[in-house]
């Protein structure tokens, strides 16, 4: 039984990049991609993936809510985040 992942990140061209990557490892399906916060938790409800990747930075600026209720309402997902931001930047 592979294990899903969805990807979520504003950048179309990371979410091509990770899912073509990640498509190529045994054992791994992903079974979605978004670029929205929304049409993630669409894609949460529906396809039930254990793995979900998420861009923390730009343009949603309530993507650190949008995971802490990801985790309340999809306690099984786990949340792999990551940022290309500066967060140290002033």
């Amino acid at each position: 039984m592979p294990i899903k992942i969805l990807i979520l990140d504003s950048s179309e061209i990371v979410r091509a990049g990770l899912s073509e990557l990640l498509s190529t490892v045994e054992g791994f399906q992903v079974v979605g991609t978004t670029g929205s916060s929304p049409e993630a938790e669409r894609l949460l409800a529906a396809a039930r993936p254990a793995v979900a990747v998420l861009d923390l930075g730009k343009p949603d600026a309530q993507r650190l809510e949008f995971v802490h209720a990801c985790r309340q309402q999809f306690p099984t997902t786990r949340m792999l985040v990551f940022t290309s931001q500066d967060c140290m930047a002033s």
